[in-house]
């Protein structure tokens, strides 16, 4: 995805969407 470049200088906003990664796998 391209939010991935933009967070590859931001190791909090890698977290972040790796968070979101987890919860989009229990909702669905």
């Amino acid at each position: 995805y391209a939010y991935r470049m933009n967070t590859r200088m931001n190791p909090v906003a890698e977290r972040f969407w790796r968070e979101l990664r987890e919860l989009e796998i229990v909702l669905s």
